[in-house]
């Protein structure tokens, strides 16, 4: 089981509160709409649905509703179950954002002495060995540069 905090940089108690607030002044608002300030949309879209609360204006969302949805954007289960073929495996968009590391060490520009390589980097290319490259190529660049410190 892994879980994903999907708002690292805010509080539970913050976010509790943030949602409530919504819900007194944006009452005729989305739920869906509401937690597009927070998260990506289509996230927002699957979470509602799943909590079945699609086209729910918030003046109808309880606060018990808006603290479980609180818990779950801090702490979202997800079951892993194995691995695809690689014959299916893609690299998806998304990652660090290269504006956030150095290129010379991939170092953390925000978190000294934390490091990111490989796919974890919102680097991309097409299929034909080109991410392999990317990982080899950071992996690489970031190893030279810890063993020269």
């Amino acid at each position: 089981l892994v879980t994903i905090d999907f708002l690292p940089e805010q509080s539970i108690e913050h976010l509790k509160h943030t949602l409530v607030e919504y819900k007194q002044t944006e009452k005729t608002k989305t739920l869906k709409n509401i937690l597009k300030n927070f998260i990506p949309e289509r996230l927002s879209e699957y979470l509602v649905s799943q909590l079945k609360l699609t086209n729910q204006k918030m003046s109808d969302v309880s606060k018990h509703v808006l603290n479980d949805l609180s818990l779950l954007l801090k702490n979202f289960p997800i079951k892993v179950h194995g691995v695809k073929p690689l014959e299916v495996a893609f690299v998806t968009g998304g990652g660090i954002s290269l504006s956030e590391l150095n290129p010379k060490s991939m170092e953390s520009k925000l978190i000294p002495g934390l490091y990111f390589v490989g796919e974890v980097c919102d680097l991309h290319g097409y299929t034909g060995g080109y991410n392999l490259t990317i990982a080899l190529s950071t992996g690489y660049t970031c190893g030279m540069y810890i063993a020269q410190k």
